[in-house]
């Protein structure tokens, strides 16, 4: 009596794509691209785009402020620059307190 076996892939491949996104505003937009294009079970990562601590700066802040910003844009109207004003002015009230931390810190390590 024949036995019908059934073949299972054992090893299979990962595949790693890397590229430089230019026009996502949101990890979420991009995170969406991709598993369209590459199926639901793509695993993403998101990050600077250097070590450089300014693209480091600059990718935190474009994460931290972008979804509240384009909440502006589309419910403010013409209250937009003064909200946008509100937006800039918490953001660096948070900067500012992130970088006294790190000042005491360091100073901390220092003594």
């Amino acid at each position: 009596m024949l036995c019908k076996a059934a073949f299972f892939i054992s090893k299979i491949m990962k595949v790693r794509i890397t590229y430089h996104d230019h026009s996502s505003l949101t990890k979420d937009e991009v995170i969406r691209q991709a598993k369209e294009l590459f199926g639901e079970y793509t695993e993403v990562e998101i990050f600077p785009s250097s070590n450089d601590p300014w693209d480091i700066v600059y990718f935190g802040l474009q994460q931290a402020l972008t979804y509240d910003q384009l909440g502006l844009i589309f419910d403010s109207g013409g209250l937009y620059p003064q909200k946008v004003e509100e937006l800039k002015a918490a953001v660096l009230d948070r900067l500012k307190s992130e970088l006294n931390t790190v000042i005491k810190d360091n100073e901390v390590r220092v003594s």
